[in-house]
This record gives structure tokens, sequence and C-alpha cells, in this order.
């Protein structure tokens, strides 16, 4: 999973440099702008997939917790 998130944000990197060079900005500001979009999308990317097992793992307990319950009645 991580390497999939760190795919996905390198292919962004290099796609906003490129984008934001031929929109006629200086290379090292676009090069600094792509690398804080790196930064925060990369992190956000692991947030949503922290949050998303995190919320998983809570359901199969709630599961667990109602299926033992049920089955004490």
């Amino acid at each position: 999973m991580r390497a999939v998130i760190f795919q996905i944000g390198l292919l962004l990197f290099f796609v906003s440099i490129v984008t934001l060079w031929l929109q006629g900005m200086d290379i090292i500001i676009a090069l600094a702008k792509s690398f804080i979009l790196f930064v925060m999308s990369t992190l956000m990317m692991f947030l949503i997939a922290y949050l998303f097992v995190f919320l998983k793992k809570g359901e199969v307990g709630k599961d667990e917790i109602s299926n033992s319950n049920g089955l004490k009645s």
C-alpha cells in the first residue's frame, strides 16, 4: 500500500513540475510548489488509508460483539 501511495505522489510531483514550468513559472519555484504538493498529497493519502483501515477494524469488532451477544441470547 505504501508503494502505491508513493508512486501516485511521485507521479503527481513530476506532472505538476512540468505543468507549472510550461505555464511560464520558474523551474525552482515550480519544484518547490510541487514538493509541497507531493508532501501534502502523500500525507493525506496515508491519513485516508489509515482511517479506512482503522474504521474497518472497528466494524469487525462490532460484528464480533453483536454475534457473540446474539449467540448467548
